[in-house]
C-alpha cells in the first residue's frame, strides 16, 4: 500500500480548510488554546481600546 507524502497530504487538508468555519475548528481539541496563545497581546490591545474608548465617552 503507498503511503501519502507529505506535500499531498497538506494539498488536501488546505482544500478541507476552506470549507471549515473558524467558528467550527475553534471546538477542536487544542485549537482554542493554540489560537488563544497566538492572539492574546493583540485581543488584549484591541479591549483596551475599546475600554479607553467608553471611558472617553463617559
Amino acid at each position: 500500500m503507498k503511503t501519502i507524502n507529505q506535500e499531498e497530504f497538506d494539498r488536501r487538508l488546505m482544500k478541507k480548510l476552506e470549507d471549515v468555519k473558524a467558528s467550527e475548528l475553534i471546538h477542536l481539541p487544542g485549537i482554542y488554546e493554540i489560537l488563544s496563545e497566538e492572539y492574546n497581546n493583540e485581543i488584549i490591545e484591541e479591549w483596551e481600546i475599546d475600554e479607553a474608548s467608553k471611558e472617553e465617552e463617559e
